[in-house]
């Protein structure tokens, strides 16, 4: 699934924006990252907002995010992909949402 995403997004935009639903410890978020730094433009840059309404697992992800040293790339937020507040339609260029 990461392959797919990351060969389908757009080559032309400054910041591509990826929205990880369900993110847990940011498994799927990381991946995408990692996929993206080592097969696309260097003219652009990944950002992912990883969403989970577990504090415990948003908390792993954040110290699994510390240690890869993408912290500038991946933010994690508390929430439910139920209730998206605060977020726009198009804002981002991709959604993802998985179970490992």
């Amino acid at each position: 699934m990461v392959k797919y995403v990351v060969s389908s997004l757009p080559e032309t935009e400054e910041t591509i924006r990826i929205l990880d639903l369900a993110t847990g410890t940011a498994d799927v978020a990381i991946l995408l990252e990692k996929e993206y730094s080592t097969t696309k433009a260097v003219n652009s840059e990944l950002r992912v907002l990883g969403i989970d309404p577990s504090k415990n697992m948003i908390e792993i992800g954040r110290e699994k995010i510390s240690s890869e040293g993408l912290e500038d790339q991946i933010m994690l937020e508390i929430g439910d992909a139920r209730s998206l507040v605060g977020l726009k339609e198009n804002d981002f260029h991709a959604v993802t949402m998985s179970k490992l």
